[in-house]
């Protein structure tokens, strides 16, 4: 299945999403909303100044952020990190985790979320 960027959702947005601070804007490359092993959810989120996704459990799911631009503050299952471009967050299932920018321009990534 080939999906073009020009394809995608245009964006959405998203106040205080999973109890995070501001707001988010999410397109969705692929939202298959099956809840069966193997149904993705692919998209591309932009988190302003400020703003963030908040700190909240997977279960059933894995996900997978990989940071495009930007600085970031992930906490990884309790565990505090910066993050920057061309880094990569994994979350399995039972974990926790949330992301808040840093940084004074747009915090950009890619979210692959997966049922397992």
């Amino acid at each position: 299945m080939l999906v073009r960027d020009e394809e995608r959702s245009q964006p959405v947005e998203r106040e205080s999403f999973r109890g995070g601070e501001g707001k988010i804007y999410v397109s969705y490359f692929l939202n298959e909303e099956r809840d069966e092993p193997g149904a993705l959810r692919v998209m591309r989120i932009t988190i302003p100044p400020g703003s963030s996704i908040g700190y909240h459990q997977h279960v059933g799911e894995e996900e997978v952020y990989l940071i495009l631009k930007g600085r970031g503050e992930v906490n990884d299952n309790g565990e505090i990190s910066e993050v920057k471009s061309g880094d990569m967050v994994l979350t399995r299932s039972g974990f926790y985790h949330g992301i808040r920018n840093i940084g004074d321009e747009p915090l950009e990534l890619f979210a692959m979320v997966s049922k397992v």
